[in-house]
């Protein structure tokens, strides 16, 4: 049986389903933005996900980042850990991340413990360490936040587009100017 391939249009809304369903009951904004890292569109689900987005895109020591990763299976009967973000540095170590207003290594219960052994525990089984990013440690990131999401804005605008052209009158422009100031 032959298979239908979907047109990107419907691959953005299946994506953006998908999402909502994850996203269940919560009330947080659902964002379509594009990764240079990994050249594609990724959908997230908070404001504060997007915040992390731009730090990752925009932090060098940073060589892959996987956004939505699948959920790690850990412990039986199999429970599922979600994390939000699976990170791998330059240097070669990975961490998984968690973004939240409240992290669960402030709370001082037992559930919490529970569940934060858990998400040690399941970062461990993918060779990775946890890590909660909270917003105090995206505050830090301000300004790297706002650039980089100017500057992911112009480059899925124009990844579409030949820029040689443009590319070519600018360096013609400055060399018969010498020094010049471009607007």
């Amino acid at each position: 049986m032959k298979t239908k391939k979907h047109s990107l249009a419907q691959s953005r809304r299946s994506d953006l389903v998908n999402a909502i369903c994850h996203r269940g009951k919560k009330l947080s904004n659902i964002w379509m933005v594009y990764s240079a890292i990994r050249d594609q569109e990724v959908v997230l689900v908070g404001d504060l996900r997007v915040e992390h987005f731009y730090a990752c895109e925009g932090d060098p020591t940073i060589r892959t980042v996987e956004y939505r990763p699948e959920p790690v299976l850990i412990g039986s009967p199999p429970q599922t850990v979600q994390f939000d973000a699976v990170v791998r540095f330059a240097d070669g170590h990975s961490e998984c991340h968690d973004v939240t207003y409240f992290p669960l290594s402030a709370k001082d219960d037992a559930v919490a413990r529970m569940t934060l052994g858990q998400r040690v525990a399941a970062a461990a089984t993918i060779a990775a360490s946890y890590r909660e990013i909270t917003t105090d440690e995206l505050d830090a990131y301000h300004m790297r936040i706002q650039n980089w999401g100017r500057a992911l804005q112009f480059v899925a605008q124009c990844r579409r587009r030949p820029l040689e052209f443009i590319e070519f009158s600018v360096v013609a422009r400055v060399r018969s100017h010498g020094e010049a100031s471009l607007g």
